[in-house]
C-alpha cells in the first residue's frame, strides 16, 4: 500500500491519527474523504483548515448534495420518486429547508446567467474553494456524466462566486464569534480564507445595531 486516506473523520480524529503516525515512524494518511457542499459548509471550521495546514488532499463526497442540488429539488414542485430525493432517502441532514431552496435558486440564477445547470454551478463553485483537491461525483447515466464534467470548465465571476458565498454562509460558531468580537488576532493561516468570510456576518451586525 503506498497512500491511504481517511473518510468522515472529525479534525481531532485525524490529528490522532497523524500524531500517533509520526510518534511511531508509520504511513500518515495523505487525505480526506468529507462531505462539503453550498448548503451544507460544516467543513470549513476544522477538517478543510486541518488539510490545508497538515498538507492533507480533500475529495469531497456527493458534493451534489446526493442529489439535492442537481436541479430537480426546487421550492413549489414535487420531487419525483424516481430521484434520490423524493424516494425517501434520508441523506443529508438538512437544518432549514427554506435556507437550502433559498441556496437552489441563488444556484439557478447564477446558472441562468452562464447558460450552465444548477448542478454545474455547484460544481464550479466548490472546485474553487480553499483546500479542496477533487470532487467525487456518482452519475447513474452518461449524459449526467458529461454534464458534471464540463462544469470544471466553467468559469465563475467574483460577483458570482461571491453571491453563492454569502446566501450559503452559516453563522460563525464557538470559538470563532468569540475570538472575532474580542478582537484576538489568533487567526491560523490555514483558517484565514474561510473564517474572513464568516467575519463578515459579525460586522454586518455590528453596523446595522450602530446605526
Amino acid at each position: 500500500m503506498r497512500y491511504f486516506g481517511t473518510s468522515n473523520y472529525t479534525a481531532w480524529q485525524m490529528m490522532k491519527t497523524l500524531g500517533s503516525a509520526e510518534v511511531n515512524r508509520l504511513q500518515k494518511p495523505v487525505s480526506q474523504q468529507i462531505y462539503y457542499t453550498p448548503e451544507s459548509r460544516e467543513a470549513e471550521y476544522e477538517l478543510l483548515p486541518m488539510a490545508l495546514d497538515q498538507d492533507i488532499g480533500t475529495l469531497v463526497w456527493g458534493p451534489l448534495g446526493e442529489g439535492l442540488l442537481t436541479g430537480v429539488v426546487r421550492r413549489g414542485n414535487k420531487t419525483p420518486a424516481s430521484h434520490r430525493q423524493g424516494s425517501g432517502w434520508p441523506e443529508p441532514y438538512v437544518h432549514d429547508m427554506d435556507r437550502a431552496f433559498d441556496v437552489i435558486e441563488v444556484l439557478a440564477e447564477v446558472g441562468a446567467q452562464l447558460d450552465a445547470s444548477v448542478a454545474q454551478v455547484c460544481l464550479a463553485w466548490l472546485a474553487t474553494r480553499p483546500g479542496v483537491t477533487s470532487l467525487i461525483v456518482g452519475n447513474r447515466t452518461e449524459a449526467h456524466l458529461r454534464e458534471n464534467l464540463e462544469a470544471m470548465s466553467l468559469t465563475l465571476s467574483d460577483e458570482q462566486r461571491q453571491r453563492i458565498e454569502q446566501v450559503t454562509r452559516q453563522a460563525p460558531q464557538y470559538p470563532y464569534w468569540h475570538r472575532f468580537t474580542a478582537g484576538m488576532d489568533r487567526i491560523d493561516p490555514a483558517e484565514k480564507p474561510f473564517l474572513d468570510e464568516h467575519r463578515q456576518t459579525l460586522d454586518n451586525r455590528k453596523d446595522l445595531s450602530q446605526r
